[in-house]
């Protein structure tokens, strides 16, 4: 066999090695993605406004009515006004979708998105910490949250893992 055909014969085997990990890679890949969507519920929107400055509650209110005409196949529930709770720190209306309905709303919100008014998508997974504050898209300016809230849910989380740690021992 002649250097060539000994080089060819390496490439060949080299090439098929490479594609027998990619496609190991690949599957591994795929089965994360699959996880990963069997874990999202849905999503929450958050369409935050001032409620003392009348444009502001009057944008967000017309926003949420025109996602409640356009998208209500996709809407699970869409709550009136919702006050400053939990890790919000200001009023907002708060839409929960199926998470088919991303695609389709999300680049309509960030098309139509008034002056003034932020918007705050994020995952519905179970694990409020994350979906908020690691896995959030924010539309416009983002609102600062309420960090209490997160620390007190962190420290519950974290004393329920010792828990369940301690009852495995």
């Amino acid at each position: 066999m002649c250097d060539l055909e000994r080089d060819m014969a390496m490439h060949r085997k080299m090439v098929k090695e490479k594609a027998e990990k990619d496609r190991l890679f690949t599957k591994e890949l795929k089965e994360e993605w699959r996880k990963t969507q069997d874990n999202i519920q849905g999503y929450h929107i958050h369409i935050y406004f001032d409620f003392y400055v009348r444009p502001s509650f009057a944008h967000a209110l017309s926003l949420t009515s025109k996602m409640e005409l356009l998208f209500k196949d996709y809407i699970k529930e869409s709550r009136n006004e919702v006050g400053a709770v939990g890790p919000h720190t200001k009023r907002n209306f708060l839409i929960e979708i199926n998470k088919e309905g991303l695609k389709e709303i999300l680049p309509w919100l960030q098309m139509n998105k008034p002056e003034g008014i932020s918007i705050l998508v994020h995952p519905e997974t179970g694990d409020d910490v994350k979906d908020h504050l690691h896995s959030a898209i924010w539309v416009g300016d983002s609102i600062p949250f309420n960090q209490e809230f997160f620390d007190r849910l962190q420290a519950k989380q974290n004393n329920q893992s010792k828990k369940a740690y301690t009852r495995k021992r």
